[in-house]
């Protein structure tokens, strides 16, 4: 009978794979917590929906400088009748709902890289499981901002 020892695997290989698994594992948590987030701030609007928001903000700062074309007013003109506002008041809520937007987008990006790295860096379970709590404060910290 032969033992094919290659395939028996010592105390610092079950550890690596062990860390390697709570990484992949952790991989997929930062994934959807920053993907709950990025709902959080969107809400429930399709895809769809969300592809046309370039269109509308630069549809809207058209407006606002007077230098909208007729597309562009129409398409404001279109979502303004259904909400009961002016165009100039739909754009200017456009605008301030796609700051934010993007200053939350960035945000995501950042922490999505930093904790990323962190992860990767991580030696043992237990930094992982505190890079994910630190994920959840930061998240917090900037939904507490005004």
């Amino acid at each position: 009978m032969n033992i094919d020892l290659s395939r028996m695997r010592g105390p610092e290989d079950k550890a690596r794979l062990a860390l390697d698994a709570a990484r992949t594992t952790a991989h997929d948590r930062l994934h959807a917590i920053l993907t709950g987030f990025t709902d959080d701030l969107t809400g429930a609007v399709p895809l769809a929906e969300q592809l046309s928001w370039s269109l509308k903000e630069s549809a809207a700062q058209a407006v606002l400088d007077d230098a909208a074309r007729p597309d562009q007013l129409q398409m404001l003109a279109l979502e303004a009748e259904q909400t009961g506002e002016a165009v100039e008041e739909l754009s200017a809520r456009i605008l301030g709902n796609a700051r934010r937007y993007h200053m939350a987008a960035s945000f995501i990006a950042g922490l999505r890289s930093k904790y990323r790295a962190v992860i990767n860096k991580a030696d043992t379970c237990p930094e992982i499981a505190a890079a994910l709590r630190a994920l959840q404060t930061d998240i917090a910290g900037y939904c507490a901002e005004p």
